[in-house]
């Protein structure tokens, strides 16, 4: 055995064992005792215990795919193999925490959006009726074909059951990545697929994660999105029309759908393809003139706020909230800064050309971040409302794509161990400062199920004031839509 497969089995060993040792809430409690009396710092022991077993998990994963490398440096793996099981190790270790975590329970917008939706759509009368409730806005949004899957849920199982409607927005999740990634393109080689990995699969958004309303939208106009790009490059008509179809549908799906309409019409005079603007410009029209027409009926957060400063510090903290820890500003503006910057450097070297796809999702997401900088950078002072928990997943795809067109096809052996490095390092914090608020929020849910079930409806996580919610609750379970 080489030095270098020594090394490997040592330190994956290393790994295993200090995972498993942190997997005991003893040792994890007594770890947040000595680092609290060396810091001179009060630690809720729960909490960070909460990270430690994330980061316990961590250590197992990384000591298993370890392991899997001496195998690989030992020729009994080959190289492809390696980085497909590391790949899939890295999925489990995620579903493995979303499973643990996903509680058949509405938070926020899923009460409203979902619940109430469902409510009515049963008690309506007619048709006419239910289509203006599917076309009824959310907030500056009309979330048409997320009520729609809904619908087509509780239609099918008979009830909504949010635990499982949050186990397939991460299934949706995991979609949208390997057809970004993998499908789209060929210079992401194995290394850096494995690298965007450990960076997207991780907890920082725990908001989106466990809302299932807002997994429904941004995942499938993620989707919609990369679809519609790579129809558009196939160059012929029908898949054209296929792409245009699909922005009608993102359009109706979340507020940053009807991005694809100016997007695919810039790729379309790009590629000098000037007899389908036609079609693509009309139906543009015809989707701004339904959502004009249903104007009264949007419910924005807060005026139109039109101050450069804190539109600008929005868009990059938006762009880097991914990076929050510790929910100060500097580190996201920072990480939001990198991704302009990257977009430039894509731009004047022309590397969008290896990549097509990937190039407009980048520009997708920060166009998402552009537009919505005007109804929310005025909910808080200088931007800071970009810190939103669930804009992270927005964050990392913009920083992974940026990763990726940034090193195509990546070779350099240097390069390759700090990218490594830092995609481990993120997990790890994520651990700590993220993913505990999950698990916190777990057991008070646990607490308010436990009561409805005992007719007790001391709702928590909801916009909606203690009598409506009630009522609301109430309704669900009695008519059988919602059982705890």
């Amino acid at each position: 055995m080489n030095n270098s497969r020594k090394f490997f089995v040592l330190i994956s060993s290393l790994l295993i064992l200090t995972g498993i040792f942190l997997c005991i809430e003893t040792n994890r409690i007594a770890l947040v005792h000595l680092i609290s009396e060396m810091s001179g710092l009060h630690l809720d022991e729960h909490f960070r215990s909460a990270g430690f077993y994330y980061v316990a998990t961590v250590f197992i994963l990384l000591g298993i795919v370890g392991s899997m490398n001496v195998l690989r440096l030992g020729g009994v793996l080959s190289d492809a193999r390696f980085y497909s099981m590391s790949v899939m190790l890295v999925l489990v270790h995620y579903f493995f925490h979303l499973s643990s975590n996903a509680i058949n329970y509405p938070v926020y917008d899923d009460q409203g959006a979902i619940l109430d939706f469902l409510l009515k759509y049963n008690q309506s009368s007619s048709w006419s009726e239910r289509i203006s409730l599917l076309f009824l806005p959310y907030n500056e949004s009309m979330v048409v074909f997320p009520k729609l899957i809904a619908l087509g849920w509780y239609k099918i199982f008979g009830e909504v059951n949010f635990r499982n409607m949050i186990l397939f927005n991460g299934m949706l999740l995991t979609f949208f990545h390997f057809y970004l990634f993998r499908i789209t393109t060929k210079i992401i080689s194995p290394l850096m697929f494995l690298v965007v990995s450990l960076f997207i699969f991780q907890f920082q958004p725990f908001d989106d994660i466990f809302w299932v309303l807002s997994g429904f939208c941004f995942y499938v106009s993620f989707i919609l999105a990369a679809i519609a790009f790579r129809l558009l490059g196939n160059g012929n008509r029908r898949s054209g029309f296929i792409a245009l179809m699909l922005s009608v549908i993102a359009t109706f799906t979340f507020g940053n759908g009807w991005l694809l309409f100016p997007l695919g019409i810039s790729i379309l005079i790009r590629g000098k393809k000037n007899a389908e603007l036609i079609p693509w410009l009309a139906v543009f029209f015809l989707s701004f003139l339904v959502l004009y027409l249903k104007r009264s009926e949007f419910h924005p957060l807060s005026e139109v706020n039109l101050n450069p400063v804190d539109g600008f510090l929005f868009v990059l903290i938006f762009l880097g909230s991914a990076f929050q820890f510790g929910y100060v500003t500097l580190l996201p503006v920072l990480a939001g800064m990198f991704i302009i910057a990257a977009l430039v450097i894509i731009l004047r070297k022309k590397q969008f050309n290896s990549s097509p796809e990937m190039f407009w999702m980048l520009v997708f997401i920060i166009a998402s971040a552009v537009t919505a900088a005007p109804l929310r950078s005025g909910i808080e002072p200088y931007g800071h409302y970009g810190m939103q928990v669930r804009y992270g997943i927005f964050s990392i795809f913009a920083f992974t794509i940026s990763l990726a067109l940034l090193n195509e096809n990546l070779t350099s052996r240097k390069r390759s161990g700090i990218l490594f490095s830092a995609a481990v390092i993120y997990q790890l914090l994520t651990g700590v400062f993220f993913f505990p608020e999950a698990v916190i929020r777990k057991e008070k849910i646990e607490t308010v199920i436990e009561g409805i079930r005992n007719n007790i409806y001391d709702v928590r996580y909801t916009t909606y004031n203690r009598n409506d919610i009630e009522v609301l609750m109430k309704e669900a379970v009695a008519k059988g839509i919602y059982n705890p």
